[in-house]
């Protein structure tokens, strides 16, 4: 009887968190950063971009208005955390690395003002 309860139990349990994983959205995270991890991998002739001043929001440092360009991923100051498709109020600071889409020129530009 115990073994029943427990094992009906779990299985609930477990089938009440994959629902919640799809629901709430994380498999599509999850399938974005896998993605994007490939991609960044075949990537050659890319140029990291570090600083976008002490404390800014993506927001505030506008790259997107100001140079045409879509972040897609923040990497953090240990260089293992990232951030996939970032909101708008993520916070900016030193040591921190943008991965962007954009063209050579556009590029070139972001690291002009931001060396």
């Amino acid at each position: 009887m115990v073994l029943l309860v427990f094992g009906t139990g779990s299985i609930v349990y477990f089938a009440s968190t994959v629902t919640a994983f799809i629901i709430e959205g994380d498999l599509r995270n999850v399938r974005f950063a896998s993605r994007l991890k490939k991609r960044m991998k075949r990537m050659t002739d890319h140029v990291v971009v570090c600083g976008a001043g002490p404390g800014a929001t993506l927001r505030e440092a506008r790259v997107r208005e100001r140079f045409g360009m879509t972040v897609l991923a923040v990497r953090g100051r240990d260089s293992q955390s990232w951030i996939y498709n970032p909101d708008a109020d993520e916070r900016l600071g030193s040591g921190m690395t943008l991965v962007v889409l954009g063209s050579a020129e556009q590029v070139a530009e972001l690291r002009r003002l931001a060396a």
